[in-house]
């Protein structure tokens, strides 16, 4: 806490001095008396802004996260613990997701004491996805001659995270699932994969350790597995390329940019249908999040995808190929490619290895050379073209819906189609 003087108090301080000396040099009584006065003035001044100060508390709520452009109410909640009125008191706040991101409000009371006043602000979130801080909150009070003003810091700077701007992606109701949450039963007492537990049984070649009972193993001295029952719900899988090789582009047109702002669509979809949904993702480090539903499941894996860097050194086939067994039979699959150079025949085998276990796919790829490039040379218009035309002959010989989106789309809009996994999609889009 720091008890800071103005330019009245500066003022009034040389005046004390000046009035000191001239009364040392005049030997005049009356002139040390008014400094002796003033100078008192200045020490009670000090003295209340300080105690005012001690007594004053404020305390922030807001929401820990929120989505681009959206509106965010702040409440300031200030409080006066002691007993004499408080007046003239601003709080500052910093909201670090807006461009204009210092808030002053100010109470000018009086606030009586022992009572709590709220004060509120709306800012939004205007800034691009991302983690930022919200505060520090910081409490300005003073005396009320207006001669010092005390600065109380309260409450350390706190994180918030901007989530992109969700589209509902209506196309990927083609691919299963309902497009209401209408009753229905769960799970199936039959042996599948779900996240219920039918029973335990002894284990066997090819088991998921991570099924592994330890409980049972331990009575038993046998390795035990779970049982789970097969899951009714409709069931979504997003694989995300964040290999480094497929950087191109800056800032809003990237790569990076687009497969993230397209995978949070994905999600959001899925949960808005009440989708099981899981991802797998590895850049700089590997990004899984479990299976679940809800918005709690939904934010836990935004909050996932906006700490994501396209800094991977894995191939998104090896990625798929790795994580294919923890697909459902029978459930959806979305890959996400940041490249149209895709490898055909190791896409064609997982390709089939999900078709044998009736498990519907759809790719989506970014056209990568449509971006700035960055780490590589561009490639030629022709080049571009016949990847582009290769890949989406490719998905329509083994009837797999996907789409290629480039820089010249705008997202939202493309993402939103109803007919974005159509065929043939890629050249229709590029002709409009």
């Amino acid at each position: 806490m720091v008890a800071r003087g103005g330019q009245v108090h500066a003022s009034l301080l040389l005046a004390v001095v000046l009035i000191t000396l001239a009364g040392a040099v005049l030997r005049s009584t009356a002139l040390a008396g008014l400094a002796a006065a003033w100078m008192a003035l200045l020490l009670a001044s000090r003295t209340r802004a300080l105690r005012q100060a001690r007594v004053l508390s404020a305390d922030r709520e807001v929401p820990s996260s929120g989505l681009e452009d959206e509106a965010v109410p702040v409440e300031i909640a200030l409080d006066n613990r002691g007993r004499r009125a408080a007046l003239f008191t601003e709080i500052l706040d910093d909201f670090g997701p807006a461009l204009a991101d210092r808030q002053a409000l100010l109470e000018p009371g009086p606030l009586p004491g022992g009572r709590r006043r709220r004060l509120r602000y709306r800012t939004a979130c205007s800034r691009r996805w991302g983690m930022y801080t919200v505060g520090p909150l910081r409490l300005t009070t003073g005396d009320p001659f207006g001669l010092f003003r005390a600065v109380v810091h309260l409450a350390p700077p706190a994180p918030f995270a901007v989530f992109p701007r969700l589209v509902e992606m209506a196309a990927l109701s083609r691919l299963g699932g309902a497009p209401s949450l209408p009753p229905q039963e769960r799970a199936e007492a039959r042996v599948g994969q779900g996240a219920l537990v039918l029973g335990v049984r002894d284990y066997r070649a090819g088991d998921d350790v991570r099924r592994m009972h330890w409980p049972a193993f331990a009575r038993r001295g046998a390795p035990a597995v779970r049982e789970l029952e097969r899951d009714l719900l409709p069931y979504l899988t997003l694989f995300l390329d964040l290999a480094k090789d497929r950087r191109a582009g800056t800032g809003l047109k990237s790569t990076l940019e687009y497969l993230v702002r397209t995978a949070a669509s994905v999600l959001w979809s899925a949960s808005r249908r009440g989708d099981l949904a899981q991802l797998f993702a590895e850049g700089a480090e590997a990004t899984l999040v479990p299976p679940g539903r809800g918005v709690a499941h939904l934010t836990d894996a935004l909050y996932a995808l906006i700490r994501v860097r396209q800094e991977g050194s894995t191939d998104l086939l090896d990625l798929v190929e790795r994580n294919g067994p923890h697909v459902p039979a029978r459930s959806t699959v979305v890959i996400l490619s940041g490249t149209t150079a895709l490898h055909a025949e190791r896409l064609g085998f997982l390709l089939d290895a999900f078709a044998t276990r009736s498990v519907t796919v759809a790719v989506l790829a970014m056209e990568a050379d449509s971006f700035l490039p960055i780490d590589r040379l561009a490639s030629s218009a022709e080049i571009v073209r016949a990847r582009r035309r290769a890949v989406l002959a490719f998905l329509r010989e083994r009837g797999v819906a996907g789409a290629v989106l480039g820089s010249e789309d705008d997202l939202p809009t493309r993402l939103a189609r109803p007919d974005l996994l159509d065929e043939p999609w890629g050249e229709r889009a590029a002709s409009t």
